[in-house]
């Protein structure tokens, strides 16, 4: 058995051998072989008796255009395909009638039909051949039909080895390609850039100059409304795939999906209100922390990580000390309804050290640890030289040492 259809529909290229015994072995194996025929449906297959081999002739690939009149032999003993070149070549067919001759030698083929797209007869045959099969002269080397891959021309029918496999023409246009998967050994129109080392379309945008899977001769600007670019999702803008407008430019549709990042899985969205999870991450410059809802329940939120704006030393007199300010707006949204979903209502506190550093040496924080009131801090001022000035920031409920940090230098003489 070799080839026909498969449960989606695509033809087939597999060789399988039955074993009727019902002992040990028997039934379905499946057999591989360096070189195989292209895929097809609608092939007639019978066996030569007289010889030991299968013949195969015709058949069709899922293109209309692979409709072909090939002859191919199965040795199932040497487990191998060999394509046999007649004088005289059998007009492409699919669905005819073959049986083997035995007496005369001969395999006896009748009728069939043309295939054409959606699988209609384009044309039917009522005619009668006869193929001699022992006196017919093998190709040498073996030579091998449209879409099975070759490493030169002369192991191809059609003399054409083109991007790896026999194909039926030269194939030279800059924007062709002769093993497009389903096409295979068919000469076909690719999309975007050229393949298999044919010259480069101009330098040019996502709407060209390219391969616009029209023409297989040169690269062109897409037409106005061609789709153009691929969805993708970066932090919290969500690209969507585009259109080429009249300025031969790519517009992609954006959404800003802040406070939560735009959804990994389906770039095109962003994760559900601002709500957030290990799988639906926050945006940056927020954080996944927890809120209490007015229902008194605790719900997972993407909140505004602490942010410090401003800071500024202001050093006073040495019995006043040094003084130190601090202004944050922690909780800023841009814009402040981010797609339309409002913000929640209440956050966190943010909280703040003051640390202070001698240059080599190690920080001292002189307003204590994490507290609402550090956001200004009052300490002695230091001996004289030169120092480090050091706010941190962060939310109640984060996660991490702090949000933010500025510094600031301050020198102090005597």
């Amino acid at each position: 058995l070799f080839g026909g259809r498969g449960a989606d529909g695509k033809a087939l290229r597999d060789t399988w051998e039955w074993d009727p015994s019902f002992g040990t072995g028997s039934g379905w194996t499946q057999r591989t072989s360096s070189i195989v025929p292209p895929a097809r449906f609608g092939h007639r297959l019978a066996f030569d008796a007289v010889r030991g081999r299968v013949v195969l002739t015709g058949g069709a690939g899922d293109d209309a255009r692979s409709t072909t009149g090939e002859v191919w032999e199965w040795d199932g003993v040497a487990g191998t395909w060999t394509l046999r070149v007649p004088a005289v070549s059998l007009e492409p067919r699919l669905g005819h009638a073959t049986f083997f001759d035995a007496s005369r030698g001969e395999l006896v083929l009748f009728g069939g039909l043309l295939h054409a797209q959606g699988g209609t007869a384009a044309s039917t045959y009522g005619d009668t051949w006869s193929l001699a099969l022992p006196g017919m002269p093998d190709a040498s080397p073996p030579r091998y039909g449209n879409g099975t891959p070759c490493t030169g021309a002369g192991t191809c029918g059609s003399g054409q080895c083109v991007d790896g496999v026999c194909c039926a023409t030269s194939c030279t246009g800059q924007c062709g390609a002769c093993n497009v998967a389903g096409s295979e050994g068919t000469c076909v129109a690719v999309r975007g850039t050229p393949r298999g080392g044919r010259a480069a379309c101009p330098t040019g945008g996502l709407c060209g100059p390219l391969c616009d899977g029209r023409d297989t001769q040169a690269c062109h600007m897409y037409p106005v409304g061609d789709a153009c670019g691929a969805a993708s999702c970066s932090n919290a803008v969500a690209l969507d795939v585009g259109q080429c407008d009249a300025n031969g430019a790519c517009v992609q549709p954006q959404k800003d999906c802040a406070p939560v990042a735009c959804n990994t899985t389906a770039p095109t969205t962003c994760g559900r209100g601002g709500s957030c999870s290990a799988t639906q991450p926050c945006a940056a410059g927020y954080y996944c922390g927890s809120r209490t809802t007015s229902t008194g329940a605790s719900v997972n939120a993407c909140k505004a990580l602490a942010k410090i704006y401003t800071l500024t030393v202001t050093p006073a007199p040495a019995a006043t000390g040094v003084n130190v300010t601090v202004a944050t707006a922690a909780y800023a949204f841009t814009p402040a309804s981010p797609n339309g979903v409002t913000p929640y209502p209440t956050y966190e506190n943010v909280s703040y050290r003051v640390g202070l550093t001698v240059a080599g040496g190690a920080i001292t924080y002189p307003c204590g640890a994490y507290a609402r009131a550090n956001a200004s801090c009052v300490f002695a001022a230091p001996a004289a030289g030169s120092y480090t000035v050091r706010v941190e920031a962060r939310t109640d409920d984060s996660t991490t040492s702090f949000d933010d940090a500025r510094e600031v230098a301050l020198t102090v003489t005597p």
